[in-house]
């Protein structure tokens, strides 16, 4: 069961590992193309149309996530071109090349590196909300690497100390010197007796 979960673990920091790395290949490409998933989703659960956005991009060395969604009567939806023909949900997917026009007026709160905004309106047969937030590329990139660096850190460190204990004929748990002659090469102790831990084969 250990293992079962140290994998998953390890899985997940590889996971966070690529992205970190994916953030860092976007980061300069960044300045120079804005790209943007969106994934929308069109309903008729009545007399109006519901529509919900996600969107997911990057620009100008920013990675931006956003929600966006909407309520319109049947008749705006219809004019505004964005009603499905039979009426049935139906999930889209599409790449834009540029910001998306809900949030062209910009990002209004700032802490540090990180903007973001809210807003609802309510005009006419149409009510929207509005949630975007936007982070540099460098900081998701530190923040994804953090964990899996500092546990393959940890692992090369615990490891080498192993080696070391090895080498010098010392208790692999507490570190005690297991030798029983003064002699580097002398017999080793089978148990340590700080610990009680079982060493290998007492050897001359």
């Amino acid at each position: 069961m250990r293992r079962i979960v140290r994998g998953v673990l390890w899985v997940g920091k590889g996971g966070l590992l690529l992205i970190a790395l994916g953030a860092l290949f976007v980061w300069p490409w960044s300045y120079h193309q804005d790209r943007y998933l969106v994934i929308s989703r069109f309903w008729l659960p009545s007399s109006t149309m519901r529509v919900a956005k996600i969107h997911i991009g990057f620009s100008d060395g920013q990675i931006a996530i956003g929600g966006i969604g909407d309520h319109i009567l049947v008749g705006n939806a219809e004019r505004i071109g964005e009603l499905s023909r039979d009426g049935s949900p139906s999930w889209r997917w599409e790449m834009q090349g540029n910001s998306p026009k809900e949030v062209d007026w910009g990002l209004r709160e700032q802490l540090g590196p990180l903007r973001w905004t809210t807003l609802d309106l309510y005009k006419g047969g149409l009510s929207r909300f509005v949630r975007w937030a936007s982070f540099p590329c460098w900081l998701l990139s530190s923040l994804a690497a953090l964990w899996p660096l500092t546990s393959l850190t940890l692992l090369l460190r615990r490891r080498s100390r192993l080696r070391q204990l090895t080498r010098t004929n010392c208790c692999k748990t507490c570190g005690y010197d297991l030798r029983a002659t003064p002699q580097a090469d002398g017999e080793k102790l089978p148990r340590c007796p700080e610990c009680g831990t079982a060493t290998a084969p007492a050897t001359a």
